[in-house]
């Protein structure tokens, strides 16, 4: 695993690639390394949001110290299972300090990471497909002025979305829980 994450790492290259099941691994391990090892702050757009177990533990176990961790995620979606589905982690992570946000004016389609100062945008979600089966390029912003913008746009679209409290996990549609727990099985392919 050292050799993932010296300072050659598959983080640290300008373009971000998975063309090989190695390459996938590589890249997962090193988003994991990279949650755990976050001091301030993760901050999320994820137009599709289905983490498997290790991410969504990464994620409370960092919010718990105190990392700032923010999700923005899209409140409408060409792909509707997707929703249901991230709703069903919604509780566990706001019980953990994870602040959730659902885009309102129209739907989400961005990819962004910023995990302190390290700053990523692309094609990958935080979803099985997107991580071990689509093909996906991702760039690693380098540049300071890139930075700025991208969580400059990362706060504006949280002016434009809504921040998820506990009563709406809790008054969450019955029939839209037990759907979503339901779809949450097949959860690879989506």
């Amino acid at each position: 695993l050292q050799r993932v994450f010296n300072r050659h790492s598959i983080i640290d290259k300008l373009f971000i690639l998975n063309f090989t099941w190695y390459q996938r691994k590589r890249n997962y391990r090193a988003l994991l390394h990279k949650i755990h090892q976050a001091q301030d702050s993760i901050w999320i757009t994820s137009a599709y949001f289905v983490p498997d177990q290790r991410i969504l533990t990464a994620l409370r176990k960092a919010a718990k110290r105190k990392v700032d961790v923010r999700l923005l995620l899209t409140h409408v979606s060409d792909v509707p299972i997707t929703t249901l589905v991230a709703a069903t982690f919604y509780g566990l992570l706001y019980k953990s300090g994870v602040k959730i946000y659902e885009y309102m004016p129209s739907m989400l389609h961005a990819k962004s990471l910023i995990i302190d100062e390290w700053f990523c945008v692309g094609s990958t979600n935080l979803n099985s497909r997107s991580l071990f089966y689509d093909y996906e390029i991702d760039v690693n912003i380098q540049s300071e002025a890139a930075k700025t913008l991208l969580k400059r746009q990362f706060l504006q679209d949280l002016q434009e979305s809504r921040q998820i409290n506990w009563g709406d996990i809790k008054h969450q549609a019955f029939l839209k829980r037990v759907l979503g727990h339901i779809l949450l099985s097949i959860r690879n392919i989506i």
